[in-house]
Formats: C-alpha cells, sequence, structure tokens
C-alpha cells in the first residue's frame, strides 16, 4: 500500500481550484474520489502543524502521548538542546524518541516485524528532499513496487506542497491552484504507473493540516503586554508554547497573557480545552502556558514584526481550515463512497487492518464503513 501525505492540502481544495479553472481540471484526485472513499471532515491533531501530526498518522497517537509536540521542542531533561524541524543534527538526538514518549512504534516498525518488510529501501535525505523532483520521486515509489526480487510492501511518499505554496501567497491564490493542479498531474502519473503495470495498490491520500489567510490587520505584539526579560517560547506564531525565565515571574507572565489581547486565549498547559487533546503532555515536554490566536490572527514579539507569511496554520483542531484531506482508494475500499468525519489518528489503525496487524493501543478507531 502506499501513504501519501500532501503537506498543507486542505479539506476544501479541491472544490476551490475548480472553481477557478473549472470541473475537469483535476482529473486525477476524481479519480480516486469517484472511484473510492472520500472524508468530508477530517479532524488532526493540535497543535496543527507538520510534526505533531506526522507523528500522529503513524502513530495514532495525540502528540500529548507521543512527546512530538511541536517543530520544534524543548526538553527539561535536555536543557542544552532542542528538537528542530529543520535542523538534521537535532533529528539525530535519540533521546527525543524515548520509549516514555514512543511507547506506539510507528507503523512501518510493525508491517517490518510481522514480516511484510524483508529490506528497506530508505527515504530521501536532506539533499534529495531539496533537489529531487517530484516526478523522481513519483518514479522512485514505482521502481520500488515492481522490484523483482522484492517488491516494496508499504510506501509512504511526501510533498512538501501546496504548504509552501500556501504560505507564500496564501491559500486562496492563483500560485495555489497552480500547484494543486501540478500535485493532480503527479496523482495521475502514480496511478498509470500502476495501470502499466497492473498493480493493485490500496493508497491513502492525506496530508498534515489545511492553511488560512493572514493580514496584516491582525497581529498580536506581546511587546505590549510582556517584557521580554520575564518569559522564552519554543514556539510562537499562530498559538506558542510559553516559560516565565524564573518562577517568581510565573504568576505575573499568566495575568499579562490573560489580559493581552481579546483575540488570543491563554491557559496554563494542563488546561487546555480537552477538545485539543494536549493537556496531558509529559512534565519533561509540557510548556508553562499555551497561547492560541483565533483564525486569521498570528502571534509576534514585537512592534517591528512583518506578518512573516501569507497563509499559516497552527490553529484549533475545531477550526475547519486547519482540517486536512483524506481519502481512501484501492482494491480493499469502497467505491464512490463518502464518509462525513474521521480524524487523523483513525489512519493507523487502518493500515493495520489492511496489512492484518493487531494494533498497539492508540486513541484511533477503525472505521469498517471504508472498507468493501
Amino acid at each position: 500500500m502506499i501513504l501519501i501525505s500532501m503537506d498543507g492540502f486542505r479539506h476544501d481544495y479541491i472544490e476551490m481550484v475548480k472553481k477557478k479553472r473549472g470541473n475537469h481540471s483535476l482529473p486525477a484526485f476524481d479519480r480516486i474520489i469517484t472511484r473510492g472513499v472520500r472524508v468530508e471532515s477530517c479532524e488532526n491533531a493540535y497543535p496543527t502543524i507538520t510534526a505533531p501530526n506526522h507523528h500522529t498518522i503513524v502513530t495514532g497517537l495525540y502528540p500529548e502521548s507521543h512527546g512530538i509536540i511541536a517543530n520544534t521542542i524543548w526538553d527539561w531533561s535536555y536543557p542544552h538542546d532542542y528538537f528542530n524541524l529543520d535542523d538534521q543534527a537535532s533529528l539525530d538526538l535519540a533521546h527525543w524518541l524515548p520509549n516514555q514518549h514512543f511507547s506506539v512504534a510507528p507503523i512501518w516498525t510493525e508491517i517490518y516485524q510481522a514480516g511484510f518488510i524483508q529490506s528497506e529501501y530508505g527515504t530521501l535525505n536532506e539533499a534529495d528532499k531539496n533537489s529531487m523532483r517530484y516526478e523522481k520521486r513519483v518514479e522512485r515509489v514505482l521502481r520500488w513496487l515492481t522490484d523483482a526480487r522484492e517488491p516494496a510492501d508499504f510506501v509512504m511518499l511526501y510533498f512538501e506542497e501546496p504548504d509552501s505554496t500556501g504560505h507564500a501567497y496564501g491559500p486562496e491564490s492563483e500560485q495555489l491552484a497552480d500547484v494543486v493542479v501540478r500535485l493532480d498531474r503527479l496523482l495521475g502519473m502514480l496511478l498509470e504507473g500502476l495501470d502499466s503495470f497492473n498493480l493493485q495498490v490500496d493508497l491513502i491520500l492525506t496530508a498534515d493540516h489545511g492553511m488560512t489567510q493572514l493580514s496584516e490587520q491582525k497581529m498580536i505584539h506581546l511587546n505590549r503586554c510582556l517584557r521580554p526579560d520575564t518569559y522564552n517560547y519554543t514556539w510562537l506564531s499562530t498559538s506558542g508554547f510559553i516559560y516565565s525565565r524564573l518562577p517568581e515571574y510565573y504568576e505575573q507572565v499568566y495575568k499579562n497573557l490573560t489580559d493581552c489581547h481579546p483575540k488570543m486565549s491563554t491557559f496554563p498547559v494542563t488546561k487546555v480545552p480537552k477538545e485539543e487533546n494536549f493537556d496531558r503532555v509529559s512534565a519533561n515536554r509540557r510548556p508553562e502556558f499555551v497561547v492560541m490566536a483565533q483564525p486569521g490572527w498570528v502571534i509576534v514579539t514585537t512592534d517591528s514584526h512583518t506578518l512573516p507569511v501569507a497563509g499559516n496554520h497552527g490553529y484549533s483542531v475545531k477550526d475547519r481550515d486547519m482540517n486536512p484531506i483524506l481519502v481512501f482508494h484501492g482494491p480493499s475500499f469502497r467505491e464512490n463512497y463518502s464518509i462525513a468525519a474521521m480524524r487523523s489518528v483513525d489512519i493507523y489503525p487502518t493500515i493495520a487492518h489492511l496489512f492484518n496487524l493487531h494494533p498497539h493501543p492508540n486513541n484511533g478507531s477503525l472505521n469498517k464503513l471504508i472498507f468493501k
């Protein structure tokens, strides 16, 4: 089977692009939807950003359980280290995935242990990721699936788009529509390749999050609320993780954040609304405060900040713009069928079911309605 993640592909991009480019502008997406199962509302995990949600997809756990709570993480146990998605050296530090956080192995480990995967074909390293054309990635996947000696049982295919373009130009831009059309061609290339080899392959297409439009008029400036010498942060954007610099600053930082702006909510981490599934983060990785902007607003540190991007994500899972695409296609799934709602945590038990595996304890559930 193939698990495809198109980073930042919002649930309604297909309809948006068809309004701009015509009803027949996305034939490959149309094919997998009409011959598969489309989920109308896929609720992902808070925070609605890349690293936490990709770990959620492959473990069936919310970030509070798997431990990858942001793209940048600070752990009280390792005060001199940071996990940063953009820093390869930090990703190699094994303590970011200790047993107490990563108690459920990612799905490919379970598939391997069950004997399906006899060889590992590797991943795209950083040099590959930045230089390899998307077409080459599709060609490589097809080679893996058709290897004469040991054809791949399970492949994960990742595209950085449409996230990059959504950030740069916004989700409502013509540039975003161009990228979705290109992704349709890549999906078509994959489907045609599978057809040419007469391969009947189950395919799950999803994303880590959606995207929403930003505006220069919707910025929250923390310098108007907090003295910079009283707090630190590990992530600050549409939401943020805040720490008081000294224990004696805690109450003042909390009060100042709470009173800061009507479009920003502040919670001690154990008081984050239950619907976000984020109030039980491990003590070692727990920020003192979580700040959450309302959709369309962004949090910055100083007045000198200009709007960093045209589109962004990271808001509450209840913001519809954060919901990603989710489509199931292949011989195991129903055809021309839609289902109202699923969650990203449900993908893990779905893959386990396809491989007849007994999933480890997780936050997801198996929806049998999607299967033939």
